[in-house]
């Protein structure tokens, strides 16, 4: 045991649990573990343990990261994530019936949905019928919401347990006239069950546009030019000349847009400026005073103003394209309370002076809109922004508070995303009503700050840049997000061209502006010439 001890002292936590496992010492892990913590756990053991158990998952070795993920929980017998991360493992090693069981217990120990969801998986596939109808009533009761009947009615139909689906959707439908249920619709078309089509407040365009695109993308598609490619909307004024899903995406399924929500997020800080004391001068710590009377303040934050934080140049040691205290695969992976995190950031430069990519940023926005209007940012965005808009279907990732997070992750459809396109085209109107003031979209067009991000001139939360298309030059001003999420707005010819993709983390993500800029925005221009 001294030696064992002498070795785990040398060793990191992850190279001591890989040589025990080389060893088959299934059963010594978490003796060595106590005796390497003696005085309990360090901070970051739930992760260390949590990227080995992946790690060791991606490389085809389940059994192994079944016995790290059992050793996880053992540690840490009180939090989700490590009964999350066996249920997953033991779901994708094919031990379903377990798999459900530990779904269960980590939602019952954190009431995530995103855990009820998957919970919902390793249901069907267990092929556990009773469960399924429990899992179904256990959610209605729980949630008590659109989303929680869409759930529960896919697993009633997957288990034969509705009489006339139709009749009991339209039910559905009629109870809740705001939600476009899109597990449902897709699982009653996999069926071949004819439903409704959306009532979402766009009109379609003409059947030969559509044909003329569709004929243009499947032979880009067929050359493989763009991968991964999961959705397409053009509409043109209030019509959508062309919509196509890929991979088994459709019209009805959110799609995560990723760091597009800073946008978004920013349309939501122009309507709390509106409704609230807040401006774009205000400064951030007057919304935060506590954190001037702690002893590792810098008192040179106290130049750091709400459009600092819109306009990614707030001065905050935080940089996503290298490592920094602010970097946001630091404070996700690492950090249990992200906004007091983002809060103590050092300072790093003058505000104002440099544009920086840094989440950091639109994650103080998100906190800052909370403080000021004392409402959840989920919550005054639903109010203010998406109902007016009819946007009924959308998720929203939440940080460990479960905060809403302002500087991405937001699931909408690509429909949706249109919409919103459309209202910074239209100044911020939508169908007759001034949703965002006018004001604030005439500044979200025009640059911030000096500098670029990722080769575009950038704004509050929007891009601004040309593009050369048939010998013009082409304004335009887009929303972007990792994977290839895109809303490009073209004012000269009044359209809003959506894709949504999933080439996350890859130089292929930008084939996204390839395919708007090289076949979908000339479309436009072809049908604009054709109808003259």
């Amino acid at each position: 045991m001294i030696c064992l001890f002498l070795l785990l002292l040398q060793t990191s936590l992850t190279d001591q649990i890989t040589a025990e496992l080389a060893k088959g010492q299934d059963d010594q892990l978490l003796t060595a573990y106590r005796t390497l913590r003696a005085d309990g756990p360090d901070a970051n053991d739930e992760n260390e343990l949590n990227d080995l158990g992946y790690a060791l998952l991606n490389q085809g070795s389940g059994r192994n990261a079944i016995v790290v993920f059992k050793l996880a929980t053992a540690v840490f017998p009180d939090k989700a994530n490590p009964q999350d991360s066996l249920a997953e493992a033991y779901l994708l090693t094919g031990e379903y019936d377990l798999a459900v069981n530990h779904y269960q217990i980590a939602f019952d120990k954190s009431g995530d949905r995103s855990i009820w969801r998957r919970l919902a998986t390793a249901i069907k596939a267990s092929g556990n019928r009773d469960k399924a109808l429990q899992y179904a009533q256990r959610g209605i009761t729980q949630f008590k919401d659109s989303e929680a009947y869409d759930v529960a009615f896919v697993m009633q139909l997957e288990f034969e347990a509705l009489a006339d689906p139709i009749t009991e959707f339209k039910q559905l439908q009629k109870a809740n006239p705001k939600h476009g249920f899109w597990r449902s619709r897709d699982a009653l078309n996999d069926r071949a069950h004819e439903v409704e089509d959306l009532q979402d407040g766009w009109q379609q365009g003409a059947p030969e546009v559509h044909a003329l695109i569709q004929g243009q993308l499947k032979a880009a598609l067929a050359d493989q030019q763009y991968e991964n490619l999961h959705g397409v909307v053009v509409a043109q004024g209030p019509k959508i000349l062309f919509e196509g899903y890929f991979e088994g995406y459709t019209r009805y399924r959110p799609h995560d847009t990723r760091s597009a929500g800073k946008s978004i997020s920013a349309l939501i800080a122009g309507i709390a400026m509106d409704k609230s004391r807040l401006t774009l001068n205000s400064k951030l710590y007057d919304f935060f005073p506590e954190y001037r009377e702690k002893p590792t303040w810098d008192a040179r934050k106290d130049g750091i103003l709400f459009k600092h934080l819109l306009g990614m140049s707030s001065g905050l040691d935080a940089f996503d394209d290298r490592p920094s205290p602010g970097n946001e695969n630091t404070y996700q992976q690492r950090q249990s309370d992200w906004i007091d995190y983002g809060l103590q950031l050092p300072y790093s430069f003058e505000p104002g002076s440099q544009l920086v990519y840094a989440s950091a940023n639109y994650l103080l926005v998100g906190a800052i809109i909370q403080r000021a209007t004392q409402i959840p940012l989920h919550q005054f965005a639903q109010k203010r922004l998406f109902s007016p808009l009819s946007i009924h279907d959308f998720q929203w990732f939440r940080d460990p508070k479960n905060n809403a997070y302002a500087a991405g992750g937001i699931a909408l459809t690509p429909r949706d995303m249109a919409k919103l396109g459309r209202l910074v085209l239209k100044n911020g109107a939508y169908q007759g009503q001034q949703i965002v003031p006018q004001s604030w979209i005439e500044k979200v067009k025009v640059p911030a700050a000096e500098g670029n991000l990722f080769h575009k001139n950038y704004s509050y939360g929007w891009y601004i840049h040309q593009e050369e298309i048939r010998d013009q030059t082409v304004d335009i001003v887009s929303a972007g997000g990792n994977g290839g999420q895109r809303i490009y707005l073209v004012p000269a010819l009044d359209a809003v061209i959506v894709t949504t993709m999933g080439n996350y983390n890859t130089d292929k993500q930008w084939h996204a502006d390839h395919l708007i800029v090289n076949l979908l925005i000339p479309a436009v221009m072809d049908q604009e010439r054709a109808s003259e």
